[in-house]
This record gives C-alpha cells, structure tokens and sequence, in this order.
C-alpha cells in the first residue's frame, strides 16, 4: 500500500480538498493525494495556497496544473516538495499499470 511504499506513517481526515491542500501548506500533513475528477474551482486557491508556503501541487500524472479553460483536471497531488510529489505520481501511475488502480 502507499504508506508503506513511500514510507509514510499517518492518514489524517479532515474536510474539503481546499482544507486537505492547506494542511500541507501550514505543515500538518507532507501530502495529499486524491484520484479523482477535480474543477478548477477546487483547485486555484488552494493552489496559491501551497506554492506561496513552499509547496507544490500537481495532477496525478505529475503534469503541473494548468488553468486553460479545460476547468477539470484527474487527480490532484499536494506535497511539501517536488521530489515527494513526483515519487506519489510514478507510485500511482505504476499503480495503475498492475491493473490494481
């Protein structure tokens, strides 16, 4: 499983995606991870949010979110650095690729 994979111990629960991104961006949580449809309305805040802390957010292939009029993104990735953030897409995407994601 991912936690034991990428060696991180703890799942912390808490609210909306907006309020998951945030607790990485105060450092309460090293990341966040959701496999799902996202909207551009769920993201550009929170976005701003973590970077200007320091962080960085992506989809869950890796790719840099980008606001172009699409308004929906699959996956969203939020983490305390670049390097944890692309170790969760390669996990998941090698995740994907064993027919178990």
């Amino acid at each position: 499983n991912l936690y034991k994979e990428l060696n991180f111990s703890e799942y912390i629960e808490c609210g909306s995606i907006s309020l998951k991104i945030c607790k990485v961006a105060d450092g309460t949580a090293d990341i966040f991870f959701k496999n799902v449809t996202v909207r551009d309305w769920d993201l550009a805040a929170p976005q701003l949010v973590i970077e200007e802390a320091g962080g960085v957010m992506r989809d869950s292939n890796g790719t840099k979110i980008k606001y172009n009029g699409e308004y929906t993104h699959y996956g969203v990735i939020a983490a305390v650095s670049d390097d944890i953030c692309m170790r969760i897409a390669s996990w998941y995407n090698n995740f994907k690729k064993r027919g178990t994601g």
